[in-house]
């Protein structure tokens, strides 16, 4: 149950104030000097910060892809010389201002937190580095996969929870304590402290992802009607890095339980967010989407209710897209009379898309397996395969690599389906729009 993370509210100018501030502070301590106000302290760091912002600024940029070996010494020893920094100043707690000492506890733990998350990286990294030279031979024994390892920072976080139990940073430490013990798999401790974010701060920003992670862990425990009610937690809340995933599972858990209307508007609203035309990019959910929703209609009636559907919802951009991969879906198992069908429906809604020739071929392919010829077209496909103006069988026919295994009149037919769909685009520009509906 793993998805990326980065620490909230903890922005790289806060972090680096606080540093320098500790800094600051053990310095007054060491030399004797009365502790400051943490204004006064604030204000000094404030001045000195910006080299240490400069420095975290270029860790933050760092790809995650790459390793903690692969970022310049400094910026490491920068963090563990502000982790040791934090650890030795705690050590006099006594000379602290008392806010002072909340934040500069909260700080170590947090960068312990951070610490663990970089090194587990930085492990995976070399394990996949060692990994793909065990598979290409190179060493005779597979590596060890790591694992991630949050104790150190937890058993700051703890101790942070039980000196300032009405601290304004207690569900951020009781969500990091959550996340790290879900990350190192032990559930049975993650998802009562999830529980328990969600109870007492329902209205921070770390809720939304304390929903997410309970979610995910009702989904894979196959608890739907639980990780439906915490999706949709998520989705209520708005704009968040999670929204478009919890969409996708809202889909998915209906469809899991046979709720096919509802897992069909779940992922029609996903559609519809990330389609053509909306800006946004298409990542996989939105492949996946395309591909859970025309299994659905293969499962609840095939083509026919697609139309339906894409009518209700008012001939939506994605309904191309959603008619290819019915008709993809059905040839891939070999249902080539529901193959044929949805292909002969789409070539005659979309003659002149630019996913017409291709819908063409695979139309063929069927025709070829299933050795249809025009004896044997149902009544719905000749008007698409002989299109209007018999006139065009005359023409020259594309030089299809399949077309030697068709029938004379079935390989014409198809020619007069490609000149007729040029003719339209010479003769009829305006009746075209965008999505090659005519």
């Amino acid at each position: 149950m793993t998805f990326p993370r980065l620490p909230h509210g903890r922005s790289l100018t806060r972090l680096a104030v606080i540093v320098a501030g500790v800094a600051l502070v053990f310095s007054c301590a060491r030399g004797k000097v009365p502790p400051r106000s943490l204004k006064t302290i604030m204000e000094r760091a404030d001045r000195d910060a910006a080299e240490i912002t400069k420095t975290l600024e270029r860790i933050e940029q760092i790809p995650d892809a790459l390793s903690l070996e692969e970022a310049t010494q400094e910026e490491i020893m920068r963090r563990r010389a502000a982790i040791a920094t934090h650890q030795r100043l705690l050590k006099r707690k006594h000379e602290l201002h008392p806010k002072t000492y909340e934040e500069t506890m909260f700080s170590l733990a947090t960068l312990l937190f951070e610490d663990s998350m970089l090194q587990y990286a930085a492990s995976m990294k070399a394990y996949e580095q060692h990994y793909e030279r065990y598979k290409k031979g190179e060493t005779s024994r597979p590596p060890e996969a790591p694992r991630p390892d949050y104790q150190a920072a937890r058993e700051v976080y703890h101790t942070f929870l039980q000196t300032f139990p009405s601290s304004p940073h207690r569900a951020e430490a009781m969500y990091n304590i959550a996340y790290s013990y879900d990350e190192e798999g032990d559930l049975e401790q993650a998802v009562p402290l999830y529980h328990e974010v969600i109870r007492t701060a329902p209205e921070e920003k770390f809720a939304t992802e304390a929903y997410m992670r309970l979610a995910e862990y009702y989904f894979e425990t196959n608890e739907f009607t639980k990780a439906l009610q915490h999706y949709e937690k998520v989705v209520a809340r708005g704009d968040s890095p999670f929204y478009e995933k919890a969409l996708f599972k809202i889909g998915w858990s209906h469809y899991a339980q046979e709720h096919f209307t509802e897992a069909k508007s779940a992922f029609a609203h996903l559609l519809e967010l990330f389609g053509p035309g909306s800006g946004k990019k298409q990542g996989d959910l939105y492949k996946e989407s395309l591909e859970i929703m025309a299994k659905s209609f293969s499962e609840t009636g095939g083509v026919a209710p697609l139309e339906k559907f894409l009518e209700d919802h008012g001939h939506p951009a994605y309904g191309l897209s959603l008619f290819i991969q019915l008709g993809n879906l059905y040839k891939e198992t070999s249902r080539y009379h529901d193959a044929i069908d949805t292909y002969v429906r789409i070539l005659s809604r979309y003659p002149v898309a630019p996913e017409a020739p291709a819908v063409e071929q695979s139309l063929i392919e069927c025709l070829v397996t299933e050795h249809r010829n025009e004896r044997h077209w149902s009544p719905g496909m000749a008007p698409v395969l002989h299109g209007t103006k018999q006139t065009l069988i005359q023409r020259s026919a594309p030089k299809w690599t399949i077309t030697s295994r068709l029938s004379l009149r079935s390989a014409s037919s198809f020619t007069m389906v490609r000149q007729g769909r040029q003719e339209l685009r010479i003769n009829s520009p305006k009746q075209l729009s965008s999505t090659g509906r005519i």
